[in-house]
C-alpha cells in the first residue's frame, strides 16, 4: 500500500531517523498500528511513495552513493560517460533521465539510479583501428529493496558511441571464484560498516585485485565503506580489460543458424525486427547475411538497447544487457550456439 491509504486505514507513522535524508527529498516513516510498531517503513522520494519495505532495510540515496563513487573513479582516474560524451537514448524519456543532482541517469520513478565511467588504459583498437573501445563500470542501485548496489564491466565502442554492460559479470566467473564471492559477501554482511572520511586517502587503491569481496554486488548499509567501492570498481576494470579480448575473439566468428534462433527467442520483436541481417516469418528464422562476423550482430543489439529500447523500467534496460551478455559473452553458451544444428 501506499502512504494514503495506510492514512485511510488508520495507521499511524514516526520519521525513521536512520533513513532519512531530508537534504534529498528522502523520507521513510515507520508504521504502527494501535500504537504497536508493524515492522514497516514507507520510503518516499521526491514527494513520490516508493515502496513499503521492512525497517531492516537501510536506504541508500542515490545522491550520497554517487558522491562516494565519484571520490573513488577521480582517484582512479576515470572519466564519467554522461558527463564526457553525448551518448542519449531517443526513447530514455521511458525509463529515464539525467539526474538532476549528478552525472548520472535516474529512473522516472526515482528508484533506480546508474553511473558509468570509462578508464582511458583500458582499451583496444576497434576494427578500422582510427577509433577505441574502452572498458569501464556501471554502478547501478535502488532505493526500493529491488537491486543491491551492484559494480558491472561495460564497454563503450567510440565509433558508435554504442555502450555494452557486461551483466553478467556480477554473478561470477570461472575456478571457483564465485563460491569465493560469495563468502566474501557473507563476511560483509556481518560487518559493521565504517564512516568514511572524505579527508582520507583510499588504502591500496592501485594495488592488483586478490580478493573476490563485493565482486559486482554489495549490501545496502547506512554506511558504506570506500574501500569496498574501490575494490568492487577494481574488479569490474579487470573484466572489462577481459571483455575487450572476446570483441577480438568475435571478430571472426559468424553468425550460426543456432545462435540466429536464440537470438529471435531471446530479445524482443522490435530488435528481431531492425536487424536487416535476419528474416523472420512466423517460426523460421534466415540468416540473410551469411557472411556476417558476431562482432557485428552483437554492436547491432548494443545500438539497439544503447538507442531504441522500448523499455519502460531501467530495470528492464540492463536485463536485456544481460540477455545480450549471456549470448555472445559466455563461451559455454556460445559455443553451443556456434555448433551446426543436427539434422535428424
Amino acid at each position: 500500500m501506499d502512504a494514503e491509504s495506510y492514512v485511510d486505514a488508520g495507521y499511524q507513522f514516526k520519521v525513521n531517523e536512520g533513513n532519512t535524508y531530508n537534504q534529498y527529498d528522502l523520507q521513510s516513516f515507520n508504521i504502527f498500528d494501535n500504537g504497536q510498531n508493524t515492522g514497516d517503513q514507507i520510503i518516499r522520494y521526491n514527494n513520490q511513495h516508493i515502496k513499503t519495505l521492512r525497517q531492516s532495510y537501510n536506504v541508500v540515496p542515490h545522491e550520497e552513493l554517487l558522491g562516494l563513487v565519484k571520490v573513488v573513479a577521480d582517484e582512479m582516474g576515470l572519466d564519467n560517460i554522461q558527463s564526457s560524451t553525448k551518448v542519449t537514448n531517443p526513447n530514455a524519456q521511458k525509463w529515464g533521465h539525467k539526474a538532476k543532482f549528478g552525472d548520472a541517469t535516474i529512473s522516472r520513478d526515482g528508484k533506480y539510479m546508474a553511473a558509468s565511467f570509462i578508464s582511458d588504459e583500458v582499451k583496444i583498437g576497434d576494427v578500422d583501428k582510427n577509433h577505441n573501445i574502452f572498458g569501464g563500470v556501471t554502478v547501478l542501485s535502488s532505493i526500493d529493496g529491488t537491486s543491491s548496489i551492484r559494480v558491472m564491466p561495460l564497454t563503450l565502442r567510440t565509433f558508435c558511441m554504442n555502450i555494452m554492460n557486461h551483466v553478467m559479470a556480477e554473478f561470477g566467473m570461472k575456478e571457483g571464484l564465485l563460491g569465493e564471492a560469495q563468502h566474501q559477501l557473507n563476511k560483509l554482511k556481518r560487518m559493521t560498516g565504517e564512516h568514511f572520511d572524505h579527508g582520507r586517502s583510499i588504502k591500496n587503491l592501485q594495488e592488483g585485485v586478490n580478493t573476490a569481496a563485493a565482486k559486482a554486488r554489495f549490501y545496502h548499509r547506512q554506511n558504506l565503506d570506500m574501500d569496498i567501492i574501490a575494490e568492487s570498481i577494481k574488479m569490474a576494470l579487470e573484466h572489462s580489460q577481459k571483455m575487450l579480448g572476446e570483441y577480438q575473439k568475435l571478430q571472426d566468428l559468424m553468425l550460426e543458424q543456432k545462435m540466429a534462433m536464440e537470438l529471435v527467442a531471446t530479445l524482443p520483436a522490435a530488435a528481431i525486427k531492425s536487424a536487416q541481417f535476419l528474416h523472420v516469418e512466423k517460426d523460421e528464422v534466415k540468416i540473410v547475411n551469411p557472411n556476417i562476423t558476431l562482432y557485428e550482430v552483437m554492436n547491432h543489439f548494443t545500438q539497439y538497447l544503447t538507442y531504441y529500447s522500448n523499455s519502460k523500467s531501467m530495470r528492464s534496460v540492463y536485463r536485456k544487457y544481460g540477455e545480450v551478455d549471456k549470448i555472445f559473452f559466455n563461451e559455454d553458451k556460445r559455443t553451443e550456439l556456434l555448433k551446426p544444428i543436427q539434422v535428424q
